[in-house]
């Protein structure tokens, strides 16, 4: 017994210098086997490295991305669309059954307010014609009537009675001319003569809806054409019954979209709805942003963040040092990311205290300086081999 006692003390210093791990507390010397002062460093007893070599972090894809300052509203982030503004979108519709002849407008087309979309043949608007052809010849016949009545009044041939009662039916005869005259107007008719009429835009702006085919068969119920102004847009965010307190009138907003990752843009919300959705438990509000480069399309989901209580000025809306959300990992109580170590390939875990969350990103309030460099991916692989190295499964990569 005291022989193999006397061979295993001869050989662990021959096998120490071949074991190893990848995960090093901060501040211990790699050329010794102890450094008291880093083991009472508070500090450092919280930190640890992680070592990988270049294939390991290629084929893991871990990227890095530097801390930098960014307007982040993020009390509350909420679920949106892109809508069009109703004020500036009009459903165009025939005024009376007909038959769509010639279609001037397509999808997507940008028509200026009066500009033709279609021609509709109206069998009503024949009746109409016929209608004021008809009051047209009275009111020229009650007119002849009413001239010679005044003449005989004038000469004593006949009673002033028949002239007054014929100016009666003179004008009766005309309020009829203007009646049709005024219901052919609001048709909008091609041409003196026939059946036909046009639709027309009211508004300048893009064909968004189109239902309309040559022959299809219109009425008043129906809407061929769809005109909405896009220069401007609402963003409607749905903000959940319980966190309704936290959001009002006049407050900064930032719009983000799935479409455009990294882009946002900065609103003020104009309007919070009196009523609640009873389907969804959600109340709306509504961001209204200018359009002018037509990026924002109605029907696009994103989100709308509201400024948090701290992170805006008495000016308006402050910058604050962000990471992205892929960075934040958590290690046991501890909230940390990955910064790249003093060393090429090493990662150091480093303790910070994040702060307010918006479209992907989170405020760190401690922890970090502007311009470090984090892990942005492949942070949960570190995380791994961290946990896997602290039970003893670690091996040099």
């Amino acid at each position: 017994m005291k022989r193999t006692s006397i061979f295993l003390a001869c050989l662990l210093p021959l096998v120490a210098p071949f074991s190893c791990s990848r995960v090093e507390p901060a501040g211990l010397n790699q050329n010794s086997g102890h450094n008291e002062e880093a083991e009472h460093d508070d500090a450092d007893d919280h930190v640890a490295e992680v070592r990988l070599n270049a294939h390991v972090i290629e084929r893991n894809g871990i990227r890095t991305e530097a801390a930098k300052r960014r307007l982040l509203l993020g009390a509350l982030e909420v679920p949106a669309e892109v809508q069009v503004n109703p004020d500036r979108t009009v459903h165009v519709a025939s005024l009376a059954f007909g038959q769509l002849i010639d279609i001037n407008a397509t999808l997507g087309d940008y028509v200026k307010a009066g500009d033709v979309l279609a021609t509709v043949r109206s069998v009503e608007l024949g009746r109409l014609r016929a209608e004021l052809t008809e009051a047209r010849a009275r009111k020229q016949a009650a007119d002849a009537e009413y001239s010679r009545s005044k003449t005989l009044a004038s000469e004593g041939i006949s009673a002033k009675k028949a002239a007054i009662e014929a100016r009666a039916r003179a004008k009766s005869a005309a309020a009829e001319v203007a009646a049709a005259q005024t219901s052919l107007a609001v048709y909008g008719s091609k041409r003196k003569g026939g059946s036909e009429f046009f639709l027309r835009s009211s508004i300048t702006g893009q064909v968004i809806e189109r239902h309309a085919s040559p022959g299809e068969v219109v009425n008043s119920a129906s809407t061929p054409f769809v005109i909405a102004d896009l220069s401007e847009v609402w963003v409607i965010g749905r903000v959940y019954e319980q966190e309704l307190a936290q959001v009002s009138q006049g407050m900064p907003a930032e719009v983000a979209l799935i479409a455009y990752p990294g882009r946002t843009w900065s609103g003020t919300v104009d309007y919070v709805s009196s009523t609640l959705d009873e389907d969804t438990r959600t109340v709306a509000v509504r961001v209204v942003l200018d359009n002018r480069d037509g990026l924002l399309r109605p029907g696009m989901f994103g989100t709308v963040a509201v400024a948090s209580t701290g992170s805006t000025t008495e000016q308006g809306a402050s910058e604050v040092l962000s990471v992205p959300d892929t960075a934040i990992v958590t290690l046991g109580d501890r909230t940390v990311v990955f910064t790249t170590g003093d060393e090429p390939e090493t990662f150091v875990a480093r303790d910070i205290v994040p702060g307010a969350r918006a479209h992907g990103y989170v405020e760190i309030r401690e922890g970090l300086v502007e311009g470090e460099l984090v892990v942005t991916h492949g942070a949960f692989v570190l995380k791994s081999e961290l946990l896997k190295s602290s039970i003893g499964e670690g091996h040099e990569h």
